[in-house]
């Protein structure tokens, strides 16, 4: 099922689509943030440090079945190598303590796997915290 780009750059619920899709890829695309929050992504570097580094070490090269479009095809493992991420209060801390939304896009369909999305499917939570958040 194709649908129009804006069905998937959405940042409106998934009740509001009103294409073929029916609301299944709605803003599957989107970057949300606040007034306060840059979505500006950047890679993300083990140079950064702190959890960041200590995430990208322990998830690099491992591997992940894609949630986006490619699930239901033949092949829909992905090797994750690169990692994104944006600022964001809720994310993981570099060494200078900047808190970073780290994600794995898959360069399929360009959908986004979060950090802790990542880390509970994989059941390797390791040491990944984010502050105040029991893993």
């Amino acid at each position: 099922m194709t649908c129009p780009v804006d069905c998937k750059q959405a940042k409106t619920p998934e009740s509001a689509c009103t294409c073929s899709c029916g609301g299944s890829n709605h803003g599957t695309q989107a970057h949300f943030t606040t007034s306060k929050e840059s979505n500006i992504r950047k890679t993300m570097t083990v140079r950064m440090g702190g959890n960041v580094a200590k995430f990208i070490e322990d998830f690099r090269g491992s591997e992940i079945e894609c949630q986006g479009q490619c699930l239901h095809s033949e092949d829909s493992t992905r090797t994750m190598t690169v990692f994104l991420g944006y600022e964001h209060s809720e994310g993981l801390e570099d060494a200078q303590g900047k808190a970073w939304w780290l994600f794995y896009e898959c360069a399929e369909c360009g959908y986004q796997h979060s950090f802790d999305h990542i880390a509970s499917e994989l059941n390797q939570v390791k040491s990944v915290k984010r502050e105040g958040v029991q893993q």
